[in-house]
């Protein structure tokens, strides 16, 4: 089964690009680290919109205001430990990582660490 989804690679799929990652169990997010990759693109690392949900968030959905846990305006550098902190806890069994901009844009990261506790 496939726990990690994405906007596409194609050049249409540049515009506010995300990428999800479906959890085994719902549960009560408080933060989440990013980890740049340590060779380039940092900087792309801007303008983000994390999101907890229940739902899994699909190509063509809007990002809802309720479901934004924090944002991170960036720009980020190469090798940075991007630590995300929701304003309070939420509950999800998806996890995903906007760059909410209307320019092309691509998500160059290498670790996600996700932060919370099982729901029950």
């Amino acid at each position: 089964k496939d726990t990690m989804y994405h906007t596409g690679e194609g050049p249409n799929d540049r515009t506010n690009p995300w990428l999800q990652i479906e959890l085994r169990y719902v549960a009560t997010v408080h933060q989440v680290i990013i980890i740049n990759r340590k060779d380039c693109c940092g900087n792309s690392m801007k303008n983000v919109a994390l999101r907890v949900g229940l739902i899994k968030f699909t190509k063509g959905m809007d990002l809802k205001d309720d479901e934004i846990c924090a944002k991170y305006q960036g720009p980020g550098t190469n090798g940075e430990k991007i630590e995300i902190k929701c304003s309070s806890p939420m509950k999800g069994q998806y996890v995903s990582i906007h760059l909410i901009e209307h320019t092309p844009a691509k998500i160059n990261l290498m670790e996600i660490i996700i932060y919370g506790n099982p729901g029950k």
